[in-house]
C-alpha cells in the first residue's frame, strides 16, 4: 500500500522541505522578525519527529542550573494544550499554577521532577515562545531561558543549540516528513553547538564512532556527548510507594504507554528484569479514557501493569479506584546517564554558568 502512494508521499516530502526552507530563509533574511532576549537562550531539540529521549536531559539541565543558583525559565509550545495560543504561566518559579491539560504532559512531568522545597523552575506554555520569553525576562526574574523542542523555531534567537540524536534511528528512516521522520535534512546538524547521542546501549543502535564521523562531515566544531537511559526506581500504586528497580526483577509486567519511542520503554523494562507478559502501545501524548484503562487492566491479568511517568500524568481521574483489588501499577522512573560534569563544564566555559556561583556553593 505504501508503494502505491509513494509518488504522492514524495511530493508531500518535497513540499514540506520547500515550505520549511522558505520559512527559515524569511527569518534569516530579516523579512520576518526574530526576538533576541537580554538573557542567554538554550534550545534543546531534535532533527527528527518523535521521541529521542530529550525530556530527561531537560530535567537534568534544569536541576543543574537551579543547583548553581540560576533562575531558569522553561518554554514549551504546550503540545495538546487546551489553550495553545494563550500565554500560560504554568509555574511562577515558586509553585506550579496550572494543570497538565494546559501545560502539556511533558512540561508537567519536567516540573514534577525538578520541584524542590525551595521552588520549581519558572515555566510558560505557549506556541508564541518569543512573546513568552520577553514576558519571562521582564516579569519573572529569569536569567536563562531553556527552549524545549525548538531547533526549528526561528522566531526566537538563541545562544546555544543542543541537538539530541537517537542512535536507534539517527537518520529518521532516511527521509523528510511524511516519508521519514526528519524535520529537515540531517546536514542541518551543522547548526548544533552540542550533540547528545541518546540510547547508545539499545539493540540496533548505530555505533557512536560511526555517528561521530558522519556528524563531523557537517559539523567539525560541535562537542559530542554519549548517553543512555536507565531506570533506578519505580513508584507502586495504589499507595504511591517508591521502590528500587531491582525489586521488580523477575516480576511479570504488562506494558502500556503513549510515548514517541515505545521500544525504548520495552528495552528499559527488560533491562531491570521485568518479564513482559504483554504490551499495548498508544499514540504519543495519549490521554487515556476510563475505557482505555479498564482494557489495560483486563489485558494484564495477574501481572503488574507497567507504564512511564509521562503516561501517569495522562491517566483518567479515579484510576487508583479502578485498580483497587484488581491489579498493581508500577511507574518506571527514567533518567539519562550522561557525563553531567563535563556538560556543565562546557556550559561554564561558554558563559552559561557563573564560575563564581559554583565556587560559592
Amino acid at each position: 500500500m505504501r508503494f502505491l502512494f509513494h509518488p504522492l508521499l514524495k511530493g508531500a516530502e518535497y513540499l514540506f522541505h520547500c515550505l520549511s526552507s522558505a520559512r527559515k530563509s524569511l527569518y534569516r533574511s530579516g523579512i520576518l522578525e526574530s526576538v533576541r532576549p537580554s538573557v542567554p537562550v538554550i534550545s534543546i531539540g531534535n532533527l527528527t519527529a518523535g521521541g529521542t529521549g530529550k525530556t530527561p536531559l531537560v530535567i537534568a539541565l534544569l536541576k543543574e542550573f537551579m543547583r548553581r543558583g540560576h533562575h531558569p525559565l522553561l518554554l514549551s509550545r504546550g503540545y495538546r494544550s487546551d489553550r495553545p495560543w494563550c500565554l500560560n504561566v504554568v509555574s511562577d518559579g515558586r509553585r506550579v499554577l496550572l494543570p497538565a491539560e494546559v501545560s502539556g504532559d511533558e512540561q508537567a512531568l519536567i516540573l514534577r521532577e525538578t520541584a524542590s522545597p525551595s521552588g520549581s523552575p519558572a515555566a510558560i506554555a505557549c506556541r508564541d515562545r518569543a512573546s513568552a520569553a520577553k514576558y519571562g525576562v521582564a516579569k519573572m526574574g529569569t536569567d536563562i531561558v531553556l527552549l524545549d523542542d525548538a531547533f526549528q523555531y526561528w522566531k526566537l534567537e538563541r545562544d546555544l543549540d543542543i541537538v539530541i540524536v537517537d542512535c536507534t534511528d539517527p537518520f529518521g528512516r532516511m527521509g523528510l516528513l511524511p516519508i521519514g521522520r526528519l524535520r529537515e535534512p540531517f546536514s542541518m546538524i551543522s547548526r548544533a553547538h552540542i550533540v547528545v547521542l541518546s540510547r547508545t546501549d539499545m539493540p540496533g543502535a548505530v555505533s557512536t564512532d560511526v555517528l561521530a564521523r558522519v556528524i563531523g562531515k557537517y559539523n567539525s566544531g560541535c562537542e559530542i556527548f554519549c548517553s543512555r537511559h536507565e531506570i533506578s526506581s519505580a513508584t507502586i500504586y495504589p499507595g504511591k510507594v517508591r521502590v528500587e528497580s531491582a525489586q521488580l526483577k523477575g516480576s511479570k509486567g504488562f506494558l502500556f504507554c503513549g510515548i514517541g519511542n515505545p521500544g525504548s520503554f520495552e528495552f528499559a523494562a527488560e533491562s531491570i528484569g521485568i518479564e513482559i507478559s504483554g504490551k499495548r502501545f498508544f499514540p504519543d501524548h495519549h490521554r487515556y479514557s476510563a475505557e482505555d484503562f479498564r482494557e489495560v487492566i483486563k489485558s494484564a491479568g495477574d501481572s503488574y501493569i507497567v507504564t512511564t511517568a509521562k503516561d501517569l500524568i495522562n491517566l483518567p481521574l479515579g484510576y487508583e479506584e479502578m485498580m483497587q483489588g484488581r491489579c498493581t501499577l508500577a511507574v518506571l522512573e527514567l533518567s539519562m546517564s550522561i557525563d553531567m560534569k563535563r556538560l556543565a563544564r562546557t556550559l561554564e566555559i561558554r558563559g552559561f554558568i557563573n564560575e563564581e556561583t559554583v565556587k560559592a556553593k
